[in-house]
């Protein structure tokens, strides 16, 4: 997996899964947390300062959504 199309993993994920009374949609959320895990573990740093990057936007931390790296 390249860089950009880790971008569109955590794009599509749903950052408040474990917020969710759907279990369904509770356990897909958890599910795609712990691929995104597995790759960030398996990649370069910049794949873990991406994640963080979504994550701090996710949460409103940051104002600002990545940009989908070329």
């Amino acid at each position: 997996m390249n860089i950009a199309e880790f971008w569109d993993l955590l794009a599509r994920h749903d950052w408040t899964y474990d917020m969710s009374d759907d279990h369904r949609q509770w356990q897909r959320g958890r599910d795609q947390a712990e691929h995104i895990q597995r790759v960030v573990k398996n990649s370069p740093p910049e794949f873990q300062e991406l994640r963080k990057a979504f994550s701090d936007w996710a949460w409103g931390r940051s104002k600002v959504k990545p940009d989908r790296p070329e």
